[in-house]
């Protein structure tokens, strides 16, 4: 598995603030930066306000870490992966199967 961790990525967490209107505010922070494996597979189309955006669903595989979850993003290069599930894919603890969709490319 470790030769095919070739990519870099960061996890990113939730944290909730509060913001100078005394709402609250969501910001991103890093978790955690890891080497991953990362397959895409087709992409869809999704309606959203009256425009088409396109997504990629991802597959990423890292080594097992303690604290990562489907609340989480990852961050890769211009891409921000929106995490739907986090799994363990053999019930060894050895690795995680993150899987999600670009939510965006980061200019």
């Amino acid at each position: 598995m470790i030769g095919q961790l070739r990519h870099r990525i960061a996890l990113e967490s939730p944290v909730e603030t509060e913001d100078a209107g005394g709402g609250r505010a969501i910001a991103w922070e890093t978790a955690a930066t890891v080497w991953a494996r990362i397959e895409s597979s087709a992409g869809r189309d999704l309606a959203r306000a009256g425009e088409i955006e396109p997504q990629t669903l991802y597959r990423l595989t890292i080594r097992a870490l303690a604290g990562v979850s489907a609340a989480m993003r990852v961050r890769w290069g211009d891409k921000l992966i929106e995490l739907a599930s986090v799994y363990d894919p053999d019930g060894r603890g050895a690795a995680l199967v993150l899987e999600g969709f670009n939510r965006s490319e980061v200019t």
